[in-house]
């Protein structure tokens, strides 16, 4: 990536930054990431950004979008009622 393709990916993910939401690491998200590692075989990290998800949206995924490129994580989104993306990876 050269010097110009990186500032401009740097200003999309800050602009990115401006909407997204950050869930908070408390108690019942450490409670749902181990009810998430129950049902997913994911990584630890993993079970705590899908539960945070879950959280996010209060339960009700309704089709709500899920950024990842982790083929394990994106398949556990998935089965969780979650769009996953990018649509088309690899």
């Amino acid at each position: 990536m050269d010097e110009e393709s990186e500032d401009a990916a740097r200003n999309r993910l800050n602009r990115l930054a401006d909407e997204w939401v950050e869930v908070d690491p408390v108690n019942d998200l450490r409670l749902l990431s181990s009810f998430v590692s129950k049902d997913h075989p994911l990584k630890a990290a993993d079970c705590f950004q899908l539960a945070a998800a879950l959280r996010w949206c209060e339960g009700d995924v309704d089709g709500s979008g899920f950024v990842c490129l982790d083929d394990r994580l994106r398949k556990a989104a998935r089965d969780e009622g979650f769009v996953v993306l990018p649509m088309e990876y690899r």
